[in-house]
Order: structure tokens, then sequence, then C-alpha cells
């Protein structure tokens, strides 16, 4: 009975988790990034002033709440002797493999690059953020190149989180 709580339980949390991070990936790369790349740089700036910090701290908690439970849940399996033998098995590796490596590039590129990019766009007060429309800096360049290695670096997680998911089907 306690067993089954525990199950449903981590079952629960790894989907919650899973929708979570999964569905702002795949949001970011159908909607967000289209409509991010047309838009003028002093009004990109304001959006990653202001989401960037929320989103990543969400995101964070999703990967790790997914990733323990989805571990806890693999380990407390009675398929798990059967691993490397049944789909299931082969699931959990397609999908838990994808989901670390989107984790990697998230905290290894995506996270990194956000947080170099706040720290070099303006520092958000309206006159800093005035004075910077009216006279580029030379920090342009760089802001340029942040916001490209992280489109570049969440388009590559919205493909990965594909083969999370077909890997999550596979496990069933």
């Amino acid at each position: 009975m306690v067993a089954d709580f525990v199950d449903i339980a981590l079952s629960f949390f790894h989907l919650v988790g899973a929708f979570i991070w999964i569905g702002t990936t795949l949001y970011t790369g159908i909607i967000f990034t289209p409509v991010f790349n047309k838009l003028e740089p002093h009004v990109r700036e304001t959006i990653i002033r202001n989401l960037v910090p929320q989103q990543s701290n969400i995101l964070i908690i999703a990967l790790i709440l997914t990733g323990l439970t989805g571990l806890l849940r693999t380990f407390r399996s009675p398929m798990y002797s059967y691993f490397m033998t049944d789909p299931w098995g082969w699931g959990i590796l397609l999908g838990g493999g994808a989901a670390a490596l989107m984790a990697l590039i998230s905290f290894l590129v995506i996270i990194p690059s956000g947080k170099k990019l706040l720290e070099t766009s303006t520092a958000g007060s309206p006159e800093s953020s005035e004075s910077h429309l009216k006279n580029p800096s030379s920090q342009l360049p760089e802001i340029a190149k942040l916001q490209t290695r992280i489109v570049n670096a969440s388009m590559i997680n919205f493909v990965l989180s594909f083969v999370v998911i077909f890997g999550m089907a596979v496990a069933g």
C-alpha cells in the first residue's frame, strides 16, 4: 500500500516536472523564438531581463525534479532487472540520455549565457536603457552573440525534447 503510494507520487512528480520542462522547451522553440527573433534589440533586452531569471529558476527546479524522480522510478521498478532486454529499458535509456544531454546543454550553455547576457546588457533602469538606445555601445555585438548562442542551444534542446518524448512513449 505504501509502496503503491510512493510509486504514484514519484510518477506524478516526474510527469509534472517533465511537462513543465519539455513544455517550456517546446513553447520556446515553436512560439517564443520565432517571435523573439523579429523584435527590436531594446525589446529583446527587456524580455530577457524580465524572463530569463524567472524561467531559469523554474526550469532548474523542473529539471532536477524530473531527473531525481525518473532515477528513483527506474530503480524501484520491478522491470529494472530486465533493463537491457526490454523496450522499457531502451526507452528509459533513450529518453534519459536525451534528457541528460538537454540538462548539460542547459547548465553549461543556456544558463551561463543567460546570466552573462543579463550582466552584459544594461542595468535595467529607464535612464540606462534610453542612453543605451541613443548611443549603441560596443556591447551590442556581445549581446547578439549571447542571444544567438542561447537560441541555438535552445533549438538543440527543442529537437532533443522529441527524443525524450519518444523514449517516454517506448518506456510506456
